[in-house]
């Protein structure tokens, strides 16, 4: 597959050279025609491969289940402070 898009480019190429086509856009449209949806592309870019953005989404799935828990975690330390000062003011009312 690798080896048909790089004869394809290299066609495209002497294509130009041939000037059979005015401009690069042209070009292009031409090439694009001859791509099929299954063809593989070699890429270089991590965001471009699916194996780093399925990874990436389950760790920030991951980081949005803890952060959750966390929050839940600081709510109810801060109504047991909360529980705990206000038992302390009643009992230092009733001392009173």
């Amino acid at each position: 597959m690798i080896k048909k898009q790089h004869g394809d480019v290299l066609q495209l190429l002497e294509t130009q050279r041939a000037s059979n086509f005015t401009n690069f856009q042209e070009m292009t449209k031409e090439f694009q025609k001859t791509l099929r949806h299954d063809d593989f592309s070699i890429t270089t870019d991590l965001c471009s491969s699916i194996t780093w953005m399925e990874t990436m989404m389950g760790s920030l799935l991951h980081l949005q289940k803890s952060k959750h828990r966390i929050q839940q975690l600081h709510f109810e330390l801060a109504e047991t402070l909360a529980e705990l000062k206000e038992l302390e003011l009643r009992e230092h009312h009733a001392d009173s």
